[in-house]
């Protein structure tokens, strides 16, 4: 994950001209020194504003600037009003390449931010364009949000991570930026950094150093989540396999008892019980044991193979007349199936096109939202969908009588909404009532095989019957004997059948058991890296606070806690902001940048890489130990490739340069003056 800003660019727009400041920045340690109130902090704001981070400071959607920048600015002694202001920034992400972006203060909408992909300010027309939306809802979550495009950018694949109400929302880009850009006005208290609470993000400055850290107990989240996510895919099939056994039970004429509807907490399972459901004299349902049942059915069987019954002779005629009934019968129902299930398959074909549409409309409603959303911003690239592809069906249009060069689409982005959603209806309500039309058919279609497969047995008995010899038994008491031989072969095949999937199920349920105790155990140790990483932070916090001077050190005690990264005193309750003086705390919160961003580099976490200090000697820190600090910076920028921009109004410029690794800082010198004066416009 990387970060650098290449060169930073903030124009405002009035009649008197174009003002504003033009800086290029290097990687390493750059250092803006500038007077007091000159501008140093817009230029702060614009570097976060161009980004789109400013929501770390309030959920409020008005930009971040003062008057110099939205209103007016103060040129030979007069106020010149601001028509329009914006700001530019060059930056490098993780795969070093360049992107140049856009995004307008006044003049235009705040929330579109437009992008040239490699190419820098002085080479827009040779870039390719790209228009963004930018603190509104799905900016971190769909394709044309802005902080999607610089997540992507950077390489920051950004986990989940819970909320107060029990969601999960994305770790927002902007509840990084107090360990990236600290801003002068509120950013330096706490010494941990100031976190937007609007996001409603649990533990939130917890969660944001395990990312920025990459600590395996981010990893082991991830292993609760696939063992969660595994758990969960055994419950549902325990409850298909459940249901199924309920299903074939009741499908057979038998009620099964003894199984979970739940996959259960522990081993061994309770062998299931089947009984015989019956209808007695009173219409009452009774159970009977299968077992008994089937006693009870071969003793019956026995009994109806020894009694005398008539001969199937004296039934000949009788017979005759109702084979040809019941064949009329199959013949019928065998034509009433056929034509239920022509139309179940044309019902079905039906539903599978109209969800087809239903998920392109669905899909082309986002896009034309993204769309409409990016021109009420104010976005003047060419916005289309397609003009060479039907809207219904997908495919190709070769051939049209209006042109397809046509400018102008025919319907504009609200309009086209609408369209969409009006179609959705529809397609909605013609799918359930194909949904409504299908359940009845399955019914027709369970019954019509029922009475079919009843009587094709029948016509098969009556026809054995009469080409058997005619002094055989009676047909009636020789279907009875059959019915009773099917009953008991299919009541056999239930027993067999739920014996065999009790065998699944008791694997299931031991696999249940190791995924719970999986996720008691995972997480409870501290990796050797994550240990690594909490010593270093143990070691280089307290280290960089004695180098820059923290007074109550010898007295306190620094430390970092290993859970929740918050620095406290070893030798106080509470966390160390409330230990330390206002001087003692600005240079706490050096310590625990540097730490963070020196920790981060060594064990190759996901820091960007880039540190923002806005007017660092707070509270008249002393010179010397900002000197040193500026020569920490230096060494930890050196250490990997990261970018260190330090803007500073300090006046004694030899006592600031006075620390080893001076000549590696690039130094920008604004004078004596305002930092926005008159510059030249763009190439372009």
């Amino acid at each position: 994950m990387r970060l650098r800003i290449q060169r930073l660019r903030l124009e405002i727009d009035t009649d008197k001209g174009l003002f504003g400041v033009d800086l290029n920045l290097q990687q390493g340690l750059n250092v803006f020194r500038a007077d007091n109130s000159a501008g140093k902090s817009t230029l702060v704001m614009a570097l976060m504003y161009g980004l789109g981070l400013e929501g770390a400071l309030n959920p409020k959607n008005t930009p971040p600037f003062a008057h110099a920048v939205t209103s007016w600015l103060e040129h030979q002694g007069a106020r010149v009003p601001v028509l329009s202001s914006r700001v530019w920034l060059e930056v490098y992400g993780d795969s070093d390449e360049v992107v140049s972006v856009r995004r307008d203060i006044v003049g235009s909408s705040p929330h579109l931010v437009r992008t040239w992909s490699g190419v820098g300010l002085d080479r827009l027309k040779a870039g390719t364009r790209s228009d963004y939306f930018v603190r509104q809802p799905g900016s971190a979550t769909r394709e044309k949000g802005f902080h999607t495009f610089l997540a992507d950018l950077m390489g920051a694949n950004l986990p989940k991570v819970p909320t107060y109400d029990g969601r999960e929302v994305p770790l927002y880009l902007e509840c990084l930026l107090p360990q990236v850009i600290v801003e002068q006005k509120e950013g330096w208290s706490p010494i941990w950094g100031r976190y937007p609470t609007w996001f409603r993000i649990r533990e939130v400055h917890t969660r944001v150093m395990e990312y920025l850290l990459r600590l395996d107990r981010v990893e082991d989240a991830a292993k609760i989540a696939r063992l969660r996510s595994q758990l969960a895919v055994l419950e549902s099939d325990w409850r298909s396999l459940a249901r199924r056994m309920y299903l074939i039970a009741e499908e057979g004429g038998l009620t099964l008892a003894g199984i979970s509807r739940e996959l259960p907490q522990e081993r061994g399972l309770a062998p299931p019980t089947l009984s015989f459901a019956a209808i007695s004299g009173k219409d009452e349902i009774e159970h009977r044991p299968v077992l008994e049942f089937l006693s009870a059915a071969e003793a019956r069987a026995v009994e109806l193979r020894q009694e005398m019954i008539p001969t199937a002779e004296a039934m000949s005629e009788e017979h005759q007349d109702q084979l040809r009934e019941v064949r009329r019968q199959v013949k019928e129902l065998e034509g009433r199936l056929s034509r239920a299930l022509l139309e179940r398959e044309s019902i079905e074909s039906e539903r599978t096109v109209i969800d087809r549409r239903i998920a392109g409309v669905a899909s082309d409603l986002r896009r034309y939202a993204d769309l409409e959303k990016l021109r009420q911003l104010g976005s003047d690239a060419d916005l289309h969908m397609s003009r060479d592809t039907c809207p219904t069906c997908k495919q190709r249009v070769t051939g049209s009588l209006v042109g397809q060069s046509a400018k102008e689409p025919v319907l504009n982005e609200r309009e086209s909404i609408d369209y969409l959603k009006q179609k959705e209806q529809v397609y909605r309500v013609v799918r359930n009532q194909l949904v409504r039309r299908r359940d009845q058919v399955d019914s027709v279609v369970a019954a019509l095989d029922r009475e079919l497969t009843e009587a094709r047995q029948v016509s098969e008995a009556l026809r054995r019957t009469l080409d058997d010899d005619s002094r055989l038994p009676s047909r009636a008491l020789l279907e009875e004997l059959l019915r009773l031989e099917r009953k008991v072969k299919v009541t056999m095949e239930v027993i067999d059948t739920t014996a065999e999937w009790q065998t699944k199920l008791e694997l299931m349920a031991e696999r249940g058991v190791e995924i719970r105790a999986l996720l008691k155990s995972v997480g409870k140790g501290t990796s050797q890296r994550d240990r690594g990483i909490q010593n270093m932070l143990s070691v280089e916090f307290p280290r960089y606070c004695a180098e820059f001077g923290v007074a109550q050190l010898e007295s306190s005690g620094l430390a970092v806690n290993e859970d929740t990264f918050f620095p406290f005193s070893e030798s106080h309750a509470g966390k160390l902001q409330y230990e330390l003086s206002a001087s003692d705390a600005v240079r706490a919160a050096w310590s625990y940048r540097l730490a963070v961003l020196s920790s981060s580099t060594r064990f190759e976490g996901n820091h960007p890489g880039l540190l923002v200090l806005d007017e660092p000697r707070q509270q008249s820190a002393k010179l010397g130990s900002f000197s040193r600090l500026l020569g920490e910076m230096v060494e930890v920028a050196g250490e990997g490739r990261n970018q260190i921009l330090v803007a500073t109004s300090e006046e004694n410029l030899a006592g600031l340069m006075a620390f080893d690794g001076r000549d590696q800082a690039h130094w920008i010198i604004a004078g004596n003056g305002k930092v926005l004066v008159p510059i030249d416009p763009l190439p372009h």
